[in-house]
């Protein structure tokens, strides 16, 4: 099982803006008269920015081998034994072969996060209180009660997903409308995840509130940056990352620091089960964690990175500013051809062969 964390029109290289302390209750706050979207971070948009990395515009969110083959038969006296069953084949193309194409969303806001149960029924959350789902040929528009930027979107099945957003709005979906839950906090809350409908996170600001199944609550932390991106591998491997590197690990009991081995800003972090997990963000940033530790992997791009999935750790795929998607064949980082040159702000996918990405200016490209 994958879990996921942690968004049509050009646009330019994004520019910072003067910090507005009214404006930090999210790090991305609303968009500029020029329609892009700013982060606002410890010290103001500019004051603390890492050399190199470039703020994030608005509309864009800062988340088996086979068997062994047997054709022979086992011979023992007497009595032939046939072979196993083959295993199933993989469900990912070791090179895929399909395009990227947009589709219409029906929406000019940006949106910024998406995720789904099957390919039959997706989610994405934008600006504006927007909500769409889609039933694998058409977005159709959801009533949210709500007109505050959604940053982030996660569930575990089609009748209980959560979206989180500015000021701290959170919603849950139950199969049937979009309700408003108290999340305890008026900061923004950027992303979502979670082991399982009884185990939740949403991270935002300074804050982390946690999910038991029956109430929200404030997790104690500590941490001088914002954060934007939550995923895990599991109930005790979570982590949080965001500005300048911070880097938080969940163990089931606390959170804690740990080193990310860079100084630029993480956007998003996505966790195979009781595997590896990746974390994408400023400057072509990506990171690798086997299980112990993280490393720094080569990407060949200087490109912001705001979200990352994968199917495999054969089939990793990263996306960001300018159309920028970049994809992990489990050996190097190489680019795709996207046919956009919009900020592109989430991504999920079913498989190696059918993946969707939603970004600036209600964008939606869908892979297949």
């Amino acid at each position: 099982m994958l879990w996921a964390i942690v968004v049509l029109a050009g646009c330019v290289r994004y520019s910072s803006r003067p910090w507005d302390p009214d404006a930090t209750q999210s790090a991305n706050d609303g968009l500029s008269s020029s329609g892009e979207r700013t982060v606002d971070g410890p010290g103001g948009a500019e004051a603390g920015l890492p050399d190199g990395e470039v703020p994030k515009p608005d509309g864009e969110v800062p988340r088996p081998d086979a068997a062994p083959d047997t054709d022979a038969k086992v011979l023992l006296p007497d009595v032939a034994i046939d072979p196993p069953d083959a295993a199933p084949p993989k469900p990912d193309a070791p090179v895929p072969t399909g395009t990227w194409s947009p589709m219409s969303s029906t929406v000019g806001w940006s949106l910024n996060a998406i995720w789904g149960t099957s390919a039959t029924d997706i989610f994405a959350v934008g600006n504006h209180g927007t909500i769409l789902r889609c039933d694998g040929s058409v977005w159709s528009p959801m009533s949210s009660g709500t007109i505050t930027d959604l940053l982030g979107v996660w569930g575990t099945g089609p009748s209980d997903v959560y979206a989180v957003g500015k000021k701290g709005e959170l919603l849950h979906y139950n199969g049937s409308g979009w309700s408003s839950a108290s999340s305890g906090v008026t900061q923004a809350l950027e992303a979502v995840w979670g082991s399982g409908p009884a185990d939740i996170h949403a991270v935002g600001w300074t804050d982390i509130v946690h999910f038991n199944g029956a109430v929200w609550s404030p997790a104690p932390v500590t941490t001088t940056g914002s954060l934007y991106a939550v995923g895990g591998t599991g109930p005790t491997t979570v982590f949080a990352g965001g500005w300048s590197g911070t880097l938080l690990r969940w163990d089931g009991a606390s959170w804690s620091s740990v080193s990310s081995g860079t100084t630029l800003t993480l956007y998003g972090i996505f966790g195979f089960k009781g595997g590896d997990a990746f974390a994408v963000g400023g400057g072509g940033t990506i990171l690798r964690f086997n299980g112990t530790s993280w490393t720094t992997m080569t990407t060949n791009t200087k490109d912001e990175l705001y979200a990352v999935w994968g199917s495999s750790t054969s089939h990793v795929v990263a996306v960001g500013e300018l159309g920028r998607i970049q994809r992990f064949d489990g050996s190097s980082w190489s680019p795709m051809t996207s046919g956009t040159n919009s900020g592109l702000n989430g991504i999920w996918g079913v498989n190696a062969g059918l993946m969707y990405v939603v970004g600036a200016n209600g964008l939606v490209l869908r892979y297949q």
